[in-house]
């Protein structure tokens, strides 16, 4: 290790639970586009970019936690099978662990 200024350590239990959570958004945007998308074919890359960053606003009630998501005008296309995917999301009436249920809505 001649000319080496730096040892660099690993940190193998950091990278373990990065690669636990990444495995797990990947297995659940699967899910998702299969589930909830109709076995929609879209890149990890395009899903992330197109829906998953969408703006949002979150209305708390006494019983539901809405999820408001901002329509993209310029993607009519994916827009109107994320609004058939929400609805098919909202038919599972999902539940926070507060009790509360949660609703997406696109606006």
């Amino acid at each position: 290790m001649q000319g080496k200024d730096f040892i660099y350590r690993i940190d193998v239990e950091l990278d373990q639970i990065m690669t636990f959570l990444r495995i797990g958004l990947v297995n659940i945007c699967c899910w998702f586009l299969l589930e909830c998308m109709g076995k929609c074919s879209m890149s990890l890359s395009k899903l992330l970019v197109t829906i998953l960053t969408l703006p949002a606003e979150i209305e708390l009630t006494k019983d539901v936690r809405r999820v408001k998501l901002k329509r993209n005008r310029k993607l009519p296309e994916v827009m109107e099978k994320l609004e058939l995917a929400l609805d098919r999301l909202n038919a599972m009436r999902i539940q926070h662990m507060d009790q509360k249920r949660i609703e997406f809505v696109l606006r």
